[in-house]
């Protein structure tokens, strides 16, 4: 120990930080060295992939035949008393 007895125990350097470390973060490329990349090319373009879905004549029908669209009584009773019970738990008193 060289110096003055009553200083106290050294304390280290902090380290260095770096100015731009939250642009990792910000642009999700913190995680860059955890996933490594895939050394083969892909199986199929994406190009080919695009037609292939856009041709299928199945995947352009089935969104049509889920629900109508619009909500229906039962849809709309469910959520009302979902509502009645969420707001009787909240506000009632116990005496």
């Amino acid at each position: 120990m060289t110096g003055n007895p009553d200083d106290g125990p050294e304390t280290p350097a902090p380290p260095p930080v770096d100015k731009d470390a939250w642009k990792l973060v910000y642009f999700g490329q913190l995680s860059r060295d955890l996933v490594p990349y895939h050394p083969d090319p892909p199986e199929a373009p994406e190009d080919e992939l695009t037609q292939a879905a856009l041709s299928d004549p199945a995947g352009a029908t089935r969104g049509e035949t889920d629900a109508g669209g619009g909500p229906t009584f039962w849809r709309v009773l469910a959520v009302l008393a979902l509502a009645i019970v969420s707001l009787a738990l909240v506000f009632w008193r116990t005496r």
